[in-house]
């Protein structure tokens, strides 16, 4: 049927129709017009019927009604639903999304508590280079943590595990993520250097792992012969005195400690060895 078969008896102009009132419609099915009788409302309905299924949003879809389950209200709970027909908060949002805002004004402004899971913050993101400025539960491994910066060409990027690892890197060109410099872990022990041996091991809680030499106010430690610790004042003090129960109590190799009479060096596993020394 065509706009130009619907014929609908003229009324005085009036009058006003009702939702009860009779129109005559004449549907051209062939050869034989029929004419049919159908109320107003109906007409109205039949005009206006929505698509699609029940909650569903209703959108233009090529000049006729179109629903869909991507765009979803919940009119029990008063919901919206993106992606999902079973929103569990005002908004919600299955899938992935983006707020971008390219002035000087922030994309989103949150008053309250904000959870984001499976997210990507300022910036962009794209699967071969991993480029973003910040994300958060990148996929399973990184599910509860956090992302600053892991650009394959970044200089600099962190690393926040769920469990409570922080870890620091440098570079990443080629591997995304660049070398490990600094790693905080969750027990409070700190490991610093450029191999997974120092990284990955956990010195435990107030403990320290570095995987070089050490300056105490020297800012280019140099050592003769392999790795130490480069003082630049003029004394080392041990504040606390020690003195070994006999020469093989219990000691690692390298040790030194001291009492009012002696300096005791440990030189190899529980063998000690000591020195007189005197007033002048």
């Amino acid at each position: 049927m065509t706009e130009t078969d619907l014929k609908i008896s003229q009324l005085p102009e009036e009058t006003t129709p009702q939702n009860a009132d009779v129109f005559a419609i004449s549907v051209d099915l062939g050869s034989t017009p029929t004419t049919k009788k159908i109320t107003l409302a109906n007409l109205i309905t039949a005009i206006n019927k929505p698509a699609g299924s029940s909650g569903q949003i209703q959108f233009n879809d090529a000049g006729a009604f179109g629903g869909s389950d991507n765009l979803f209200w919940d009119s029990v709970n008063g919901r919206l639903g993106i992606g999902t027909t079973g929103p569990g908060y005002n908004l919600d949002v299955a899938g992935t999304s983006i707020v971008a805002n390219f002035g000087t004004d922030p994309a989103v402004i949150a008053v309250g508590n904000v959870g984001i899971v499976n997210a990507f913050l300022g910036g962009y993101y794209t699967v071969g280079g991993n480029k973003s400025t910040i994300y958060f539960g990148q996929n399973s491994y990184y599910s509860g943590s956090a992302w600053v910066n892991p650009d394959a060409g970044a200089n600099t990027s962190l690393f926040l595990q769920q469990g409570g690892l922080f870890q620091f890197y440098t570079g990443g060109a080629g591997s995304g993520v660049g070398t490990g410099r600094l790693r905080l872990h969750n027990s409070g022990g700190l490991s610093l250097g450029s191999s997974d041996n120092y990284l990955t091991t956990d010195p435990g809680a107030g403990s320290m792992i570095i995987a070089g030499n050490v300056g105490i106010g020297e800012t280019s430690p140099t050592i003769s012969d392999g790795i130490g610790l480069h003082l630049a004042g003029k004394i080392l003090r041990i504040a606390t005195s020690k003195t070994p129960a006999t020469a093989g109590a219990a000691g690692n190799a390298g040790e030194i400690c001291w009492d009012a009479d002696s300096l005791y060096c440990c030189v190899a596993t529980n063998t000690w060895k000591k020195v007189a020394i005197a007033t002048w």
